[in-house]
């Protein structure tokens, strides 16, 4: 007979992470993380218990962790095995960092006095921690415990950014005789830097000059603040931007315009070359994924460009901004009826009418995880006047995050259906997602961009100015053998369909009713 083991150290963890309103625990653990696991049998006595989603690669457990937040505006955590779990969830956590999403990172390590014996799985798990983490401790003593956990979501809520807490396993494993005599501690402040009034007054004085450039981030792109976006683009004659690589917007029917700054350089030059002044208001100027030959890699001009950067710029800070320009608010008009592009009703599929296809069939509220890639660059015009609903995009250029991603937001928001724009390079890097978007019955729907090649490496082959032929395209093409989505699909238990043209791809998309649904669009 197995007897259930007694409240102990590892029941602490959870506590701790529910106190601090975490709900839902991204997981792919190992033998140091079992303590962890059983007490989890116990987080139902908690007022609000822990869900324990299980994921069969570390990466799909780290992007989840990202999508949830970004749709919860609040942390989950992610249960990692050693620096290795770590190492192969670096890539997602990486576009976590980039988007400055609140992420707790649990990593289970050998017990304390196990590892200078220097075993198999020993790695240094705090120098690959601290690559993507703004914040890593190291549990050795169970005392610590709370005091650690808590401080690491105040961490990660902070920043906003990924927080790291290590945990020996002989500091878990504690029992209750053990741990009952462990001391707390208390949280310090959090070291929150607030927006200055003078950056909010330079940024005043640069939008009321006219003919400006401004750049949004986080919580400004959201709903909340199209009224004031409203006022200041159409008060101002100020020109809104986000970067290519977004965390999350707020768009369709009501929303202002926003432009999305296009990835190639020369392209991105071009759209601000228009302005003198360019103010950037929680975010930082934008970089270019790449240096290139013969190029400077600068995106801005100092010599033309005149850069105000409010860097933790709130809802409330924004008011003050259009307050201080003499401009009210303007309540956003979501019931007009905008035209859609022109509906394609034949032809096989290309990825314009892939776009098209896909703005027409969106309904209220979906959320579009969008790791399209070379194939959907159109979607954004395309869906400008689509029903209101949230877009989120791959922020630190690590390709993979798509059907994670798409878990993490459908488990945050489970009254909205999520819709996953895939690009298939990239989709087989995550694939094992779709197994857990079935296990957790999740309203996934994943269309699939299948053009049999990575054509972003194409296309930078050509910017690079370089001979792209046999055998080096041998690099870049996913034929021989060709990849059958359908069968993937199925073989994790969710269901999916081919289709090769418009006709096929709308009805494929409208029999889509509830739970995870896979349609590969053939290019």
């Amino acid at each position: 007979t197995v007897l259930m083991a007694r409240y102990g150290a590892a029941d602490k963890v959870w506590e701790e992470l529910s106190i601090s309103g975490i709900r839902v625990c991204f997981a792919n653990p190992g033998t140091t993380e079992m303590p962890l696991v059983e007490a989890l049998n116990r987080c139902s006595s908690f007022n609000r218990p822990m869900r324990p989603v299980l994921c069969l690669h570390e990466t799909v457990a780290t992007g989840a962790a990202d999508g949830y937040a970004r749709m919860a505006r609040h942390p989950s955590c992610v249960l990692l095995h050693l620096g290795v779990g770590l190492a192969n969830g670096l890539s997602n956590l990486h576009n976590a960092r980039r988007g400055n999403t609140p992420v707790v990172v649990l990593v289970g390590d050998l017990a304390s006095w196990h590892a200078p014996y220097d075993p198999p799985l020993h790695t240094n798990i705090e120098q690959l921690a601290d690559v993507v983490s703004c914040w890593t401790r190291r549990i050795v003593d169970p005392s610590t415990i709370p005091f650690t956990i808590r401080s690491c979501v105040q961490a990660a809520m902070a920043k906003p950014g990924v927080a790291t807490a290590i945990l020996c396993h002989d500091a878990v494993w504690v029992t209750d005789e053990e741990y009952r005599h462990c001391c707390d501690h208390e949280c310090g402040p959090s070291n929150e830097n607030s927006v200055s009034a003078i950056s909010v007054d330079e940024a005043v004085a640069a939008i009321a000059k006219g003919k400006c450039g401004v750049f949004l981030g986080g919580e400004l792109l959201l709903h909340e603040s199209w009224g004031y976006l409203h006022a200041l683009a159409s008060g101002s004659g100020a020109s809104l931007f986000c970067e290519n690589g977004f965390a999350r917007v707020d768009r369709g029917r009501g929303a202002p315009a926003v432009c999305r700054l296009p990835y190639k350089p020369s392209d991105a030059r071009g759209v601000i070359r228009a302005f003198q002044d360019i103010v950037f208001l929680n975010t930082s100027p934008p970089i270019l994924q790449f240096g290139y030959k013969d190029d400077s890699g600068a995106l801005f001009d100092p010599k033309q460009h005149r850069l105000t950067l409010v860097p933790r710029c709130s809802v409330n800070s924004l008011s003050t901004i259009v307050d201080k320009l003499g401009l009210a608010p303007i309540v956003p008009q979501l019931d007009v009826q905008a035209p859609l592009p022109p509906l394609p009703t034949e032809g096989k599929l290309n990825p314009v009418r892939l776009c098209q296809a896909l703005a027409h069939c969106m309904s209220e509220d979906v959320v579009v995880v969008d790791e399209s890639i070379t194939s959907g660059p159109a979607f954004w015009d395309c869906s400008k006047n689509c029903p209101k609903f949230s877009h989120l995009t791959l922020t630190g250029g690590a390709i993979g995050i798509g059907i994670p991603l798409s878990i993490g937001a459908a488990i945050a928001c489970p009254s909205r259906k999520i819709v996953t724009f895939q690009a298939d390079g990239s989709g087989q890097y995550s694939l094992q997602g779709l197994w857990t978007q079935a296990r957790e019955h999740l309203s996934i729907l994943t269309v699939i961009c299948a053009n049999g090649r990575y054509d972003i490496l194409n296309m930078e082959m050509m910017m690079q100015g370089l001979v792209h032929q046999s055998p080096s395209k041998g690099l870049t093409d996913l034929g021989s053998p060709s990849i059958d989505w359908v069968s993937l699909a199925k073989g994790y238990g969710v269901a999916a369909v081919s289709v090769s043209t418009v006709e096929e791809f709308l009805s494929a998309f409208r029999s889509w009713e509830n739970g995870p649904f896979l349609i590969e669009a053939v290019l």
